[in-house]
């Protein structure tokens, strides 16, 4: 029976190469065809199982296991060794092309605590106590074909806007293995977290990222509290 006073929670970053990409709000920012990873952490002092979503789908009915303070970086879909890589694409700027491209780039991990035998309950952190047993999960996922043979358009005269969209989808097999166990855990996530990437050109421009320059010579003005431009002298 775990009776800890719990201050920390679970965490997850988008990384590359293990160094975190910055994050706007809980919105995160890749180039087309960009690796990456998620790093994920267990601050607890007990086993989690961290069940993880890809635009709106599960990835796996298994789950990855962090024992207490393991921090790891995943790299790959669990179920098949395949790199995560964020795809974009356009579609038209239409009500149900939104609607349609809701979930992608969502990522969520769901976090459950270890379930404990001969014990009657499991406190979570959250002032609530749970008697549940162990879980079981399924995702079904489906594609549908389109043969673009016996597709028709009819294109209006003037071209629709579009939208630029991106999901994260499988890459190149990676040198990341996993071993199993049969621990159980609880049936409800104690603790999720949620992120959405999005495609780089959508990024928001930070006053920090703004740079000007000269209007004479075009040197970079480096510090605001430049009154001339130290190449040509020119007055700001």
């Amino acid at each position: 029976m775990y009776q800890t006073s719990i201050t920390e929670t679970c965490s997850v970053h988008i990384t590359t190469n293990r160094n975190r990409v910055k994050t706007y709000s809980s919105n995160v920012y890749l180039q087309d065809e960009q690796k990456f990873e998620l790093e994920i952490h267990n601050p607890h002092p007990f086993k989690v199982l961290a069940k993880i979503k890809l635009n709106g789908n599960y990835i796996s009915s298994s789950g990855l296991v962090l024992r207490p303070g393991e921090r790891v970086y995943l790299e790959r879909f669990l179920d098949k060794n395949e790199a995560f890589v964020f795809s974009t694409y356009e579609v038209e700027d239409t009500g149900a092309n939104k609607k349609a491209i809701s979930k992608n780039g969502d990522v969520e991990v769901e976090f459950y605590s270890e379930f404990v035998p001969n014990s009657n309950s499991l406190y979570l952190g959250r002032s609530t106590w749970v008697t549940q047993p162990t879980y079981t999960y399924s995702s079904i996922i489906t594609t549908t074909t389109i043969n673009a043979a016996n597709f028709q358009h009819s294109a209006s005269l003037d071209s629709p806007k579009s939208i630029e969209t991106g999901r994260v989808e499988g890459g190149e097999t990676t040198d990341q293995n996993f071993t199993f166990e049969n621990s159980s855990y609880n049936s409800w996530a104690f603790e999720v977290v949620k992120l959405k990437i999005l495609p780089a050109s959508q990024k928001p421009i930070t006053v920090s990222e703004i740079r000007n320059y000269c209007t004479e010579c075009g040197t970079r003005v480096k510090k605001s509290s430049w009154k001339f431009c130290p190449n040509c002298g020119n007055k700001f």
